[in-house]
């Protein structure tokens, strides 16, 4: 692949677009990168120094790892890492530094242009209500490591628990947070949950004791109380790392070694996808209900357009 600034990306952690032609994907070394055209091309925006390169500026301030990104349009977006929350005004040209903390978070998510989470380790939520002025400590009652949170609407959110293995869940916009035990702690580990209503939701669960660190999917359809493992999805020591569903019956997992799976009916059946990388992938994001893309290990981007109950997987370039 292609790259500006001669600069090699040797992993993309998580990516979010604002559209099906404009997107952000972020990882270590303070990596930010950008497309504006579906994913033909992908221009570094921001890079930390390193020994691959020795003649690109040092960006001043920076941390070296960079876990996710949210946009609230294609001017406004926010990036979390290790240590750090910036914010971007526009698209991406400038970032400016909003806090600097003990924490590596893991994940940001606004519900609106104001309202906005930073979750990560030591079980911390901080919210904003002014966009990213001022971030306020929320009571998690979690020690360990959140790993993904996501709305269904601007007042009923989920956040996974990590080792825990529970489930964090708010009706009133986030201000507070209750555990919903799941009896799972004591097998393993919640990678990451998406909900598509109140009742329904999928998760990633890391199985203890499994060489290579396996996993499988479940589903709750009872507010995360119960979990269950309807699909097949766990095959050998697959690590799954991410899942996306673009709407109650079809969604995507992606994984070590290439592992791309698809569910046409609620997770009942999982299928594997054929892929243009051997790469592993570390995220899977839907801007829409046609468009898609993974993230990987090298640099890999994978574009996945829907058709119908079947998807086309090609590899995009970063130029």
């Amino acid at each position: 692949m292609e790259f500006s600034h001669e600069l090699v990306v040797l992993f993309i952690k998580f990516s979010f677009f604002v559209n099906e032609n404009i997107g952000y994907s972020v990882g270590p070394d303070c990596l930010i990168i950008k497309t504006i055209d579906g994913g033909q091309k992908w221009n570094i925006l921001r890079q930390k120094r390193n020994f691959l390169n020795r003649n690109m500026p040092y960006t001043s301030g920076s941390v070296d790892y960079y876990s996710s990104v949210f946009f609230i349009d294609q001017n406004v977006g926010y990036v979390v890492g290790l240590y750090t929350i910036i914010k971007t005004t526009d698209g991406g040209k400038t970032w400016q530094t909003q806090l600097r903390g003990d924490y590596w978070f893991y994940c940001v998510y606004f519900i609106d242009a104001n309202i906005g989470f930073a979750i990560g380790s030591k079980g911390v939520i901080l919210r904003t209500t002014d966009g990213g002025k001022i971030w306020n400590p929320i009571q998690s009652g979690i020690t360990s490591e959140l790993t993904s949170i996501s709305f269904i609407d601007n007042q009923t959110g989920y956040i996974s628990c990590g080792r825990e293995a529970g489930i964090l869940k708010t009706v009133d916009g986030g201000l507070n947070w209750i555990k919903i035990s799941t009896g799972l702690d004591k097998y393993g580990t919640l990678i990451s949950a998406k909900f598509t209503d109140e009742n329904t939701g999928y998760a990633i669960f890391g199985i203890f004791g499994i060489d290579s660190g396996g996993s499988q999917i479940i589903k709750t359809v009872d507010g995360g109380k119960t979990w269950n493992a309807n699909g097949r999805t766990r095959q050998g020591y697959l690590h799954f790392n991410s899942l996306y569903f673009i709407n109650a019956n079809i969604g995507y997992v992606v994984g070590d070694y290439s592992a791309t799976y698809k569910t046409i009916d609620g997770g009942l059946n999982w299928f594997r996808q054929q892929s243009s990388t051997n790469e592993h992938l570390s995220s899977v994001y839907f801007p829409s209900n046609r468009v898609g893309y993974a993230v990987g290990d090298n640099g890999t981007i994978i574009k996945i357009i829907e058709e119908d109950a079947d998807s086309n997987m090609v590899k995009s370039n970063i130029h």
